[in-house]
């Protein structure tokens, strides 16, 4: 522990072998700063204590919103309470083979190369992942990892050897992650929208008095980069004993009965069984009636905050449809099937423009992201060319493209 910390001891009032529930609810109330508190943080924390080693599915976990959120706060708390180090803490861009490396280590030891043929002992693993987007998941290994690892039965995926080989590794573990980015909206990411549990973050400034409800204030609110969790291992060491079985087994036959007149879909009550049925086990929630009630409030917030569409969102979508009907008046785009062309710095303007406006927010923007989301495709002025001398060639106007103008013609640069 560094000298400018505080122990999770001394800055949450909680012993040092307490249960990791206790940390978590204590962590979570003086730490985290959400929206509809009471509804989104005791889903959060029920899955923060999901035994990976012991449970069939397991929802990807997305904290979504604006930069400077406070979307990493829960991702530092769990990564402090299961105790792991540095190690197990990614950012940004990375490879299917250091996500596989770092949920293995977790579950079999770090020697766990040596012995891959002879595996056992299963422990459990999180994986904890900040500040992804969409290029990041046109990896296709990285998208089925997250898309088939929320289930154990289809989480075995391949990853090539050197020798050209393969190899096959078991992804399913507890999974949280963060995005500015409202990735189920793009196209050939929209399956996982039905794998996720979506929780939004707003800026202080932003929310209403009954959203900051049950919150501390910016003042109040405890910093994580200054506490420690030296120490702490309890999250990640939770297993089902013989007694906790048998009334999981108990509360699996109480669930089904009472999923069928919940307030949410089928499929969504499939993908919350698990987390339902161990969170009342292990005390997230006071019954399997407490847990169905958590989870529908829970179900009609994510429902409205992935439909609904940010002041950024909307300023893009009438800009494109604007740009898109005006140019399909053109008779070269009618007629000989030239694209849509969307030039960057006449885009980058009318942006710049709406930001002073106050029309939208300030924040950091990845172009090429951006238009991914919208349908478009960046594409250099090499292809533009060789798909204009191609003027037999239908380009359907539904796939939309931009071209990148830049001052020393470079090609794809988002």
């Amino acid at each position: 522990m560094n000298s400018y910390e505080d122990s999770y001891q001394d800055a949450y009032g909680v012993k040092g072998d307490c249960p990791p529930l206790e940390l978590l609810q204590a962590a979570v109330d003086k730490s985290v700063i959400i929206p509809d508190k009471s509804v989104q943080a005791p889903i959060m924390i029920a899955n923060a204590m999901m035994p990976s080693s012991g449970t069939s599915i397991l929802p990807i976990c997305i904290s979504y919103g604006q930069s400077g959120t406070g979307k990493s706060a829960f991702g530092k708390i769990v990564h402090g309470v299961w105790g792991l180090d540095e190690r197990f803490l990614l950012a940004g861009k990375t490879t299917p083979t250091a996500i596989r490396n770092m949920l293995m280590i977790q579950k079999y030891g770090s020697d766990w190369f040596e012995f891959q043929d002879d595996l056992d002992d299963e422990k459990n693993a999180v994986l904890i992942w900040d500040d992804i987007d969409p290029s990041i998941l046109s990896d296709t290994l990285i998208l089925s990892m997250l898309k088939s690892g929320y289930s154990k039965k289809s989480a075995n995926l391949a990853v090539a050897n050197v020798g050209g080989s393969n190899n096959y590794y078991n992804f399913f573990s507890v999974k949280f992650t963060s995005t500015i980015h409202p990735i189920w909206s793009i196209d050939e990411l929209r399956e996982l929208k039905r794998r996720s549990l979506i929780f939004y973050y707003k800026h202080v400034y932003a929310m209403t008095a009954d959203e900051m409800s049950g919150n501390p204030t910016l003042d109040d609110a405890i910093d994580l980069d200054y506490v420690s969790f030296e120490g702490y291992t309890g999250a990640r060491t939770i297993f089902l004993d013989l007694a906790d079985l048998e009334r999981s087994k108990k509360l699996s036959q109480s669930l089904r009965r009472k999923l069928r007149d919940a307030n949410f879909p089928k499929w969504y009550g499939t993908l919350c069984f698990d987390l339902l049925v161990v969170g009342t086990v292990l005390g997230a929630f006071a019954s399997i009636s407490d847990a169905i009630t958590k989870l529908e409030s829970f179900y009609s917030i994510q429902e409205k905050v992935s439909s609904e569409k940010t002041e950024f969102q909307i300023f893009m979508s009438n800009y494109i449809e604007s740009e898109v009907s005006l140019q399909s008046q053109l008779i070269q785009v009618r007629e000989l099937g030239f694209p849509i062309e969307i030039p960057r710095a006449k885009l980058q303007k009318a942006i710049d423009k709406a930001i002073d406006s106050k029309e939208i927010p300030r924040e950091r923007i990845n172009l090429r992201n951006v238009m991914k989301e919208f349908g478009f495709e960046l594409i250099s002025e090499k292809s533009t060319m060789k798909l204009i001398k191609e003027l037999n060639k239908h380009v359907s106007i539904a796939n939309l493209r931009w071209k990148c103008h830049s001052s020393n013609r470079r090609t794809t640069e988002g």
